[in-house]
């Protein structure tokens, strides 16, 4: 089975400014048992990610398992553990390792992205997308909560709040929110799973006692996340 591309979903963008049409409410995933169950599946696939990402620094510093292990539990921000792991790289891979973890490096940070907004986001939906939710920062929210009460207070002292009412209809009510339909979901959560798959082929990288290492290295640098195991893909004939 040969390896297939993985897209990182670019999902559309969310642009209401009549806030009848759309809520906010932990029940949007309630309501679509679908959705939710690829929410939950990506958020736990970039959580073996940064598993994976232990079992790397612990395979290039040649280090004692638990006490290297027992450190990185220390480290609960998910920056954190990615400069970790570059810093790790940097002062303990050889070049070619340097080179090929470039390569995944942007990816996986971009799905890693996607997760951290499915797990501390905020979920809704909306009358003008009834087959996807629609997903935002809690920030967001509170800026638009904090224009909302500027203008009331402009009302209310006897100011003239027209003209910034008239500018916020112009723009999005919620801004940077975001349109998820159930493709867009799978997408999101098959991505993951090649980031989990890219990172595993990237720790038998990093053991330079494998002899598959030429092969892995090619397949990481051509796709950067994996449709395949690194087990299926060693499997699999050099014709693909």
């Amino acid at each position: 089975m040969p390896l297939e591309p993985i897209v990182i979903p670019t999902p559309e963008n969310f642009a209401s400014p009549n806030h009848n049409t759309y809520t906010f409410t932990s029940s949007a995933l309630d309501e679509r048992p679908d959705f939710a169950a690829l929410v939950a599946m990506t958020i736990a696939k970039i959580a073996e990610v940064d598993q994976i990402y232990q079992l790397v620094i612990i395979s290039l510093l040649k280090a004692e398992a638990r006490s290297i292990a027992s450190l990185l539990r220390a480290i609960k921000n998910s920056d954190a553990i990615e400069k970790t792991i570059e810093r790790v790289i940097t002062n303990h891979a050889n070049n070619h390792l340097k080179e090929t973890y470039k390569a995944i490096k942007p990816k996986i940070k971009q799905i890693r992205e996607i997760r951290n907004n499915f797990a501390h986001g905020i979920w809704g939906k909306s009358v003008n997308h009834p087959n996807a939710i629609i997903l935002t920062k809690a920030e967001n929210i509170s800026e638009s909560y904090g224009i909302s009460k500027h203008i009331f207070y402009l009302a209310e002292n006897g100011g003239d709040p027209f003209e910034q009412i008239n500018d916020l209809m112009q723009s999005p009510k919620f801004n940077g929110a975001e349109v998820w339909t159930l493709e867009a979901l799978h997408t999101a959560w098959r991505a993951s799973g090649g980031a989990v798959n890219a990172l595993q082929a990237f720790l038998i990288c990093a053991d330079r006692r494998s002899d598959e290492v030429p092969k892995l290295h090619e397949a990481l640098r051509s796709y950067g996340l994996l449709s395949l195991p690194p087990h299926q893909l060693l499997a699999t004939e050099p014709n693909g």
